[in-house]
């Protein structure tokens, strides 16, 4: 019998904010560097995660944006989900504190993934100068704590990166590399 996934979806993202400190150059979310009017609430957003834990099985919940560490509510948010018992996984943007934010959510959020987009001179014209090393930092701290994917978009600038891409994961330890195009 075929799964039916809308009694049991396996994965939900949720782009909680397009405010992000960072200005990707293929931003699908349209960060910008405050939240706009419009976004969901906390009442709302726990609305939404209450949702979600009535499935039969609760979905892992990807926390993306912008960046969902640019969310005031995030820690209350991140609380209410896991106590729901819903998985929880997020997509922060390597901004210069990650590392210390992120810390504040060891034991409840399961994965992390990071942007690594090739070598240092596409990956900073991408995502900004000094992203490269940021990047490679949080990728080497954050897998002392979390389960870390690396997550890597390929478009014409990147498309020739890939091999540095592979040598940096490789490089870094990550156990699970995601291509997108």
């Amino acid at each position: 019998m075929p799964a039916d996934y809308s009694r049991n979806p396996v994965l939900v993202f949720w782009e909680t904010t397009k405010a992000c400190e960072l200005a990707c150059v293929h931003c699908r979310a349209s960060a910008m560097t405050r939240p706009p009017p419009g976004e969901l609430d906390t009442k709302e957003a726990k609305g939404l995660i209450e949702d979600l834990a009535r499935f039969d099985r609760p979905p892992v919940l990807v926390l993306s944006g912008g960046d969902p560490l640019m969310r005031e509510d995030l820690q209350e948010l991140v609380d209410h989900a896991h106590g729901l018992g819903i998985p929880l996984a997020m997509s922060p943007a390597v901004s210069e504190s990650v590392i210390t934010k992120m810390a504040a959510f060891k034991g409840k959020i399961r994965c992390i993934s990071i942007s690594l987009d090739g070598g240092k001179n596409a990956h900073d014209f991408i995502r900004g100068t000094g992203s490269f090393e940021r990047t490679t930092r949080a990728i080497q701290q954050l897998a002392l704590s979390f389960d870390l994917q690396v997550n890597t978009t390929v478009m014409k600038l990147t498309v020739g990166e890939l091999p540095e891409a592979l040598h940096q994961v490789k490089k870094l330890g990550v156990k699970t590399w995601e291509v997108f195009s």
